[in-house]
């Protein structure tokens, strides 16, 4: 264990209603979820499976992310939880903490990202406790530890500068700078100058900011418990967190998509072959069965482009057509094709994306790749739905995005 005791206990736990206790009509779908409410304003949901004896998964999210920093703060903030959590815990630096830990399955890491920050954690059931702990600590007791930052840092440097000249990164920060009309909070290669701009000091107070109040926390725990023996750890180390009850959340400080068609060439290759992108974005209304059509779709485009651009033209490599929806912080789909050719082919095989997409939409998919989809999508689902990672997510999108009870995502 990692010795702390909480010190700001703030009262027992209170039942709310139990929710999704019919897990919708899903067939082979089992148990129910409780949710528990803490004295500090934490929410937890738990959900106890039998598919794997040694393992529970810990998430935790709380609105607010890096969204809510000027931009000259973005790249100390996206640093934040990497420093911290190299710089040890309580009363160990990381190479003593991680000796404290030898033999521990108990792991849990912070984050902070644009919208949010939260924990991601796991361990078997003897070493539950040891992973609350670890929680408690990021809460209540980080460190500062200027070897650690220096060390860093240093290693950001010297990854990211033999980089600068490597073609493939040029183009994927160039399209980055297109896509997001050259938004300075979109970092995907940091320069000289940007990494400079991280400071400890800074750093160290938008961690402690971000994990200040633990009062809209929603934690998520899946996997080997009975929830009546957890309750008793689970009020000491959750509902022991600290809590101010501010009112916050996260900004919208998403980038725009630029308007119209925008072609770009990256000269950076000594080679005579190309890696072309193209990329588009769009609103989309946030149902399941638009999301799950999009998804399917995708799926499809992703097909008929991987044949015809293999049987119509020879050279053509890595191949991929791929969409992504997102409801936060407005909800929109973006989609991606991104393949590898000979330079001369890369005006038809464009062509060809164009003219599949314009098919779908004209004609709709043909029954022999609807089926092929809708089989795959039907074998991963009866797959996942055995695995506790698949209903941890399942949770946290609940939550997130407020989908309807017993609705599977």
């Amino acid at each position: 264990m990692v010795c702390c005791k909480p010190d700001n206990h703030q009262g027992r736990y209170v039942f709310l209603p139990e929710i999704f206790l019919k897990t919708g009509s899903y067939k082979g779908a089992v148990g129910g979820f409780t949710e528990l409410l803490f004295g500090n304003g934490v929410r937890l949901v738990l959900k106890p499976t039998d598919f794997k004896n040694d393992e529970i998964l810990l998430s935790a999210f709380s609105p607010g992310g890096i969204s809510l920093y000027p931009d000259q703060d973005v790249m100390t903030a996206t640093f934040a939880a990497n420093v911290i959590t190299q710089s040890g815990l309580g009363d160990y630096n990381y190479i003593d903490l991680q000796k404290r830990l030898s033999g521990n399955t108990a792991r849990l890491t912070p984050y902070i990202s644009e919208l949010r920050e939260g924990v991601t954690g796991s361990c078997s059931p003897k070493d539950l406790e040891t992973m609350l702990q670890l929680n408690y600590l990021y809460f209540t007791k980080i460190r500062r530890d200027e070897d650690a930052y220096h060390s860093f840092i240093s290693r950001i440097r010297n990854q990211i500068r033999p980089m600068r000249s490597v073609p493939l990164v040029i183009f994927t920060d160039t399209l980055s700078k297109i896509v997001t009309n050259n938004n300075p909070r979109v970092i995907t290669v940091p320069t000289e100058a940007q990494i400079d701009q991280v400071d400890l000091d800074r750093l160290i107070f938008i961690f402690r900011d971000r994990f200040a109040d633990a009062s809209d926390f929603r934690y998520i725990m899946v996997g080997n418990f009975a929830v009546d023996e957890v309750i008793p750890v689970l009020e000491k180390y959750i509902g022991g967190l600290p809590s101010i009850n501010r009112k916050e959340n996260w900004r919208d400080v998403s980038p725009e998509f630029p308007d119209g068609l925008i072609v770009v060439d990256v000269p950076k290759n000594s080679e005579p072959q190309s890696k072309v992108t193209m990329t588009w974005e769009g609103d989309i209304k946030w149902k399941p069965k638009d999301r799950q059509g999009f998804s399917m779709v995708m799926n499809i485009l992703d097909i008929r482009c991987r044949g015809s651009m293999r049987e119509d033209q020879g050279g053509v490599y890595d191949v991929s057509i791929s969409g992504m929806a997102s409801k936060l912080p407005k909800p929109k789909y973006s989609i991606t094709s991104t393949w590898g050719c000979d330079p001369e082919k890369i005006e038809i095989l464009s062509q060809t994306v164009l003219d599949e997409m314009n098919m779908i939409k004209k004609k709709g998919p043909t029954k022999t790749d609807l089926n092929k989809v809708k089989e795959t999508l039907i074998r991963e689902r009866e797959t996942q739905i055995k695995e506790n990672n698949f209903w941890l997510l399942y949770l946290q999108n609940h939550y997130l995005f407020g989908k309807p009870q017993g609705q599977l995502c």
